[in-house]
Parts: structure tokens; sequence; C-alpha cells
């Protein structure tokens, strides 16, 4: 039979020990408490940078892996183990033991991988930018460096939280030494998916917190909802690409090139957005929006046959004209191919009291041009024909572009 007098010197000798680590954290305590209070400024704040000090956090880290212990009801479980195992041959005693001991190993590790709510090499940085836009990720902190390399740039995932068939991920992007890809606002170009056993995301948003130039970083929040319950064994995080040149212009559009009654053509549709009871409106007999007849049965639109368009149109933002009928003035813009770059224009009309005003409808539609495949967009406002003369017009063009290729995929598991 076990010595149960040596078991209950042992459960003493751990409450002895239990007791002299909360001295030691106490005293850990007023050494931080003295540590920040050295730090702050004259008007009592901390600095974000200040406010995270490296040698403290690897030395507070490396104690508080140090004095990971089982507890006491840990000890009784394992002692109950080894009695019911007395009668057994020493062969399958040995083994069995195993099997506990593996299951304490396991959740002490699992406690340091996962419920550590700091990371093994943390910074400043990630801490505030989840203060600021993700608080609830404040726990669910990565503690071990989770990344990938390729092509210059270095994509970490820095948290996660996964419940049910939806996950939220923080994740950054920064330069490989002696690269310069990152240097502002880029774009994952809704080319990310986060896939387990079983699950893989098939609906989601992502999008961009904020560029740190300290650290050289820009982190990304991204939301996927699953096909299914994502298995938290197994994470699998990719990213296909990242569009590194991202910038905006103003321009203003000329009126005094303005075609009335342009010719008009029927494209068949790829989106459409705004009010659309203005095509309720027009005049009798003029039939703007209708199906098709092929098999596919897509609604199609009559646009402007106003300028014809060519194949070096594909890498830029090309306004094709501006056009007035039947109450509608009508701007419509090539924003050429997509298979490496995203342009966009967002139209506006101002009044001479500077009033603004946005489309009253749009509509998008692609063309094949010299075996290029071009995107079209056609923008509506409803203008009175009298105010044409005191009205003006511009445009905000999105350019995102600088396609790097990276085929990033970072693997890690979380907890059951």
């Amino acid at each position: 039979m076990l010595d149960r007098g040596i078991l209950d010197r042992k459960i003493q000798n751990r409450k002895i020990q239990n007791k002299k680590i909360e001295d030691k954290k106490i005293s850990d305590k007023r050494i931080w408490d003295r540590s920040i209070s050295d730090k702050k400024g004259t008007d009592g704040n901390i600095s974000g940078q200040d406010a995270f000090d490296e040698d403290i956090f690897k030395d507070t880290y490396r104690e508080a892996y140090d004095r990971i212990a089982p507890d006491r009801d840990c000890l009784c479980r394992l002692k109950d183990e080894m009695e019911e195992l007395e009668d057994r041959s020493r062969g399958m005693m040995i083994f069995a033991l195993l099997k506990p001991v593996a299951a304490v190993c396991a959740a002490l590790c699992m406690l340091i991988v996962v419920f550590l709510p700091i990371a093994a090499k943390g910074s400043a940085g990630v801490y505030n930018v989840i203060a600021k836009y993700a608080p609830f990720l404040a726990d669910f902190c990565l503690p071990q460096k989770y990344s990938d390399s390729s092509n210059g740039i270095i994509m970490q995932v820095e948290a996660v939280q996964v419940e049910g068939n939806e996950a939220v991920a923080l994740v950054s992007f920064s330069n490989e030494e002696g690269e310069n890809k990152i240097k502002g606002r880029v774009d994952m170009y809704d080319s990310y998916s986060l896939r387990s056993y079983g699950a893989v995301s098939n609906i989601g948003s992502g999008s961009l917190l904020e560029y740190d130039p300290e650290e050289g970083k820009a982190y990304f929040k991204i939301s996927v909802t699953g096909t299914d319950e994502f298995d938290k064994a197994r994470l699998v995080l990719h990213v296909r690409m990242l569009l590194t040149e991202c910038g905006s212009e103003r321009q203003t559009v000329s009126l005094s090139d303005l075609v009335r009654n342009p010719a008009l053509k029927r494209e068949v549709l790829n989106g459409l957005g705004g009010n659309l009871n203005i095509l309720e409106n027009l005049p009798e007999g003029n039939s703007y929006f209708r199906w098709t007849e092929d098999e596919s049965y897509r609604p199609a639109i009559t646009v402007m046959d106003i300028r014809k368009a060519t194949a070096d149109m594909a890498d830029v933002f090309t306004i094709m004209g501006v056009g007035y009928q039947d109450g509608i003035l009508r701007v419509q813009s090539c924003r050429g191919t997509f298979a490496k770059s995203d342009r966009h224009g967002r139209f506006y009309v101002v009044d001479p009291q500077g009033n603004e005003k946005i489309p009253d409808a749009g509509f998008s539609w692609h063309e094949e041009v010299d075996g290029e495949r071009l995107m079209f967009d056609e923008d509506w406002f409803l203008v009175e024909e009298e105010d044409l003369d005191q009205i003006g017009m511009y445009v905000i063009i999105e350019r995102e572009e600088g396609c790097v290729k990276g085929n990033w995929e970072v693997v890690f598991g979380m907890e059951q």
C-alpha cells in the first residue's frame, strides 16, 4: 500500500512552496509598480512604448513558466490512480501511469500555449491595435509566433477567436530584412481563407486597421464564417496576395464636353445599386432595363455608347465620357482589369451652394477588349436640365496596385 504519510508530507511541502510563490508575486508586483511609477511623465501618463518593458516581460514570463505545478486535487487524483494499479503487473503499471502524467503535462502545456494572455515575443504595438479596434481579442493573443515568410513579406497571426463556425483574426504584414514592400496602406484583395478539418470559410470581410510606421506593420482584422464548425485543433489561415501600392486622388470632371442624347447600347449587368425606382419614372417607351432572353436570363441595362474601349485601358482608370438624356446626368468610367489590381471612382455632383450629391443609381458590366476583360461603370444623377450650367462634378479615384503574390499560410491550434 502507498505510504499516505509520504504523500501528506509532499502535499504540505507544496503548500509551503505555494506560499513562497504568492510572496514572490507580491514582491514582483511591488517591483513592477515601482518601475511603472519611474516611467510616468509629468502628466502622470505612461507612453505605449514605455509601458511595455521587454526585460521585465521576459523575466516575468520565465518565472511564471517555472512556477507551474500540479495543485493538490491533481496530486490526489494521481495518488488514487497509483493505488488502483498496485495489484497489476509492473509493466502494466508503468504504462498506465504514463497516461495521467501525460495528461497533467498536456494540461500544463495548454496553460502556457493558450491561456497566457501575452505573446512570447510581444510588442506594445499589437496591444495598442487590439485596444483601439478589437478589445474583445485581448485574451486571445497567440503566445507563440505563428508566421510565414514569402516574397519579401512576413505574415503573422497575432490573435484569433473562434466560436463555432465563426472566427475573428488579427493579422499583421511586415517586411523581411532588406525589403520595402510594406510601407503604408495595403489590401488583401479578398484573397484570404480560414479552414480546418471539415470546414472552410465561405463568407468573410477583411479590413485594414492601421499601419504602424515604428513597427513597420500593417494590421488587418479578418472576420469569417465557415461552412461548418471550425476544428480548433488545427486551423490554417491562407492569404494569396497583397496589393501594396494604395492611394487616392481627386479629379475635377469637366461638363463642357457633355453629350446630349448620346448613342446607347445594351449590356448584361454585373452589378447595380442605388434607387432603381428612377427607372419607373423615365418617359414611356424608353425601356432602359429589361431581362435578357438568352439562357442566362440576366438583367441588362441600356448605357451610353460614347467612346470605343481599347486594351491600353487595362491598367488605368479612365473616364469614358459624360452624357445627358431624359433628366439623367450620366458619367461612364472604365476600371481596367482586376487580376492584379483594384480601381474604382466615387463621383459627386456639387450645386452652387457647395452641397454634394452622390449618384442616384449605378450599374457595372464587363466587356472583352482585345483579349482583356475590362470592368465598366455608369453612374446616374437625377438633374433638371436648367441646372446643368450651375453644377460641377468631381471624382475620388481609389487605386490599389503593386500586386505581391505570396501564398502565405500559417498553421496553428487552439484549446478544445
